[in-house]
C-alpha cells in the first residue's frame, strides 16, 4: 500500500477519509457539522467571489482572500475555512500554527463560532503527508480554486453518478484531469494521494516520472500487463517491489527505495542524472559551501545503484548486502588543486624511490586498467569520476588532448 503507517499520517487520512464521505458526497460541513456547506450552490458563490474575482495586487493571499469573500454570505466564508484546511492537509512544509491560525483567521472575518470539536478536528494539520512543493505555496490561489472547481463538478452530478466517480479512483483521476486541462496541477496528485492512498504515492508529478524511468524494468519477465498510464506503473511497480520486499514498508522518499531514484538539484527541466546519462558527464557550480561535493557524491550514487538495479535485477540487488560496498569501489573522487597536471591525471614522468624518475598512469589510466579487469558481471555498471575543484587547476595542463576525448 502507498499509504504511511505512521500515526499523523493516519490521522490525516482519516480527516481525509471524512471529507470524502461527509463533504464531497453529503454536502455537510467538517468544522460546523450541522450546517451544508460544500453543495452546489456556496461553491458557485465562492467561484463567483474567488474564481472569478481574480486579485492581482501585490498583497498578501490573505489581504486578497479577505476582499474577495467580503461580498459573500456566510456559508461562502465556512466554505473557503474548510478549502483552506483541505489545501493544507497534505504539505508538511507549514507548521501546524499557520495552517490553523489562517482557518480561524478565515473564519473571524465574518465573526462566526467554531463548533466545539473544531480543535479536534483541525488538529491533524499538526503534520504533513511530505512537501509539496514551492508551486503548490507559491500559486496557493490556483490550487484552491481547482479544487474548488473539481469539487463543484463533483456536486453538480446526480447523487449516483457522484458516487459512482468518488468510489472508482480512476473516474476521479479522469475528472481532476478534465478541471486541470493542458495545465499541471500538484493538487492533482495530493487529492488523489489523500483519498485513495492504498493506490496513489505521495510523489509529485515530476518524481512519478523519475521512478517509472528507474523501476520499470522490474516488471519486464513477470507475466504483469504494464499499464500505459504514469500513475499505473507505479501501482504495478509497487506491488512488484512488496513481493520483492515482504517485510519492509516501502517508501519512494526512503531507502532503499530512494537510493535507486532520487538526487537533489532537480530542476523543472532535466534531472541530473538525466543529463549525465545524456552527456556522460556533468558540472555542479556555485560559490563555496553550496553543497557541490556533496551532490556530486549522491548523483554518483545514485547513477551506480541504478546500474546495479538495471544489470542484477530486484531480487539479486535488493537481497545483496554489499551493494554499499559496491557504490563505493565504483566512484572516486579526484581533488584538483594549483600543482595538479597532465602528469597525475594522464601519464608522465613521476618521481619513484631512489629520486629515479618513471613514466607512471595517472588516475584516469589506472581507472580504465580497472574497468579492463572486470569481470562481466560489472562490465556494464557506471563508474564515475568526480572532478573537485576543477576551477583550481589549469585544465587544459591537466587534461591535454582529452579536451576532445570528454566532447
Amino acid at each position: 500500500m502507498a499509504r504511511s503507517s505512521e500515526c499523523h499520517r493516519q490521522r490525516i487520512y482519516e480527516l481525509a477519509a471524512n471529507w470524502k464521505s461527509k463533504c464531497l458526497l453529503g454536502g455537510n460541513s467538517l468544522l460546523w457539522p450541522d450546517e451544508e456547506v460544500w453543495t452546489k450552490g456556496v461553491l458557485e458563490s465562492f467561484k463567483a467571489c474567488f474564481t472569478e474575482q481574480p486579485d492581482v495586487s501585490a498583497d498578501s493571499f490573505e489581504e486578497k482572500l479577505k476582499r474577495q469573500l467580503a461580498p459573500g454570505d456566510e456559508l461562502v466564508t465556512k466554505l473557503a475555512a474548510e478549502l483552506i484546511l483541505v489545501y493544507f492537509l497534505f504539505p508538511s512544509q507549514v507548521s501546524g500554527k499557520s495552517k490553523r491560525e489562517l482557518v480561524k483567521k478565515i473564519v473571524s472575518w465574518k465573526s462566526l463560532e467554531l463548533s466545539a470539536d473544531a480543535d479536534k478536528i483541525l488538529q491533524p494539520l499538526d503534520g504533513g503527508v511530505g512537501d509539496a512543493g514551492v508551486g503548490y505555496n507559491l500559486h496557493r490561489h490556483l490550487e484552491i480554486a481547482f479544487l474548488a472547481e473539481t469539487t463543484l463538478k463533483l456536486v453538480a452530478m446526480p447523487d449516483e453518478e457522484r458516487r459512482g466517480v468518488i468510489d472508482d479512483h480512476v473516474r476521479f483521476r479522469n475528472l481532476l484531469d478534465q478541471v486541470a486541462g493542458d495545465s499541471t496541477r500538484p493538487g492533482r496528485d495530493i487529492l488523489l494521494h489523500l483519498l485513495y492512498p492504498d493506490h496513489y504515492e505521495r510523489l509529485s508529478p515530476r518524481h512519478k516520472q523519475q521512478v517509472v524511468e528507474t523501476f520499470s524494468k522490474i516488471l519486464t519477465g513477470t507475466g504483469i500487463d504494464i499499464p500505459e498510464d504514469t500513475d499505473g506503473k507505479i501501482y504495478a511497480i509497487r506491488g512488484r517491489l512488496e513481493q520483492l520486499l515482504p517485510d519492509q514498508e516501502l517508501d519512494f522518499y526512503l531507502d532503499p527505495l530512494r537510493q535507486c531514484w532520487y538526487v537533489t538539484g532537480d530542476s523543472d527541466d532535466l534531472t541530473p542524472l538525466q543529463g549525465l546519462g545524456i552527456k556522460k558527464q556533468i558540472i555542479f557550480y556555485g560559490p563555496p559551501g553550496t553543497g557541490k561535493t556533496y551532490e556530486a557524491r549522491q548523483l554518483a550514487d545514485g547513477l551506480v545503484r541504478q546500474g546495479l538495479l538495471q544489470e542484477w535485477g530486484p531480487g539479486e540487488y535488493f537481497s545483496c548486502p554489499s551493494v554499499g560496498d559496491v557504490v563505493k569501489q565504483r566512484t572516486r573522487r579526484v581533488q584538483f588543486h594549483p600543482g595538479y597536471a597532465y602528469e597525475d591525471f594522464i601519464r608522465g614522468l613521476q618521481l619513484v624511490e631512489g629520486g629515479r624518475t618513471k613514466y607512471r598512469d595517472g588516475v584516469l589510466l589506472r581507472i580504465i586498467e580497472q574497468l579492463q579487469r572486470d569481470s562481466e558481471d560489472y562490465r556494464a555498471i557506471p563508474f564515475v569520476v568526480i572532478l573537485d575543484e576543477m576551477n583550481r587547476a589549469d585544465l587544459s595542463k591537466v587534461l591535454g588532448e582529452c579536451f576532445s576525448l570528454m566532447e
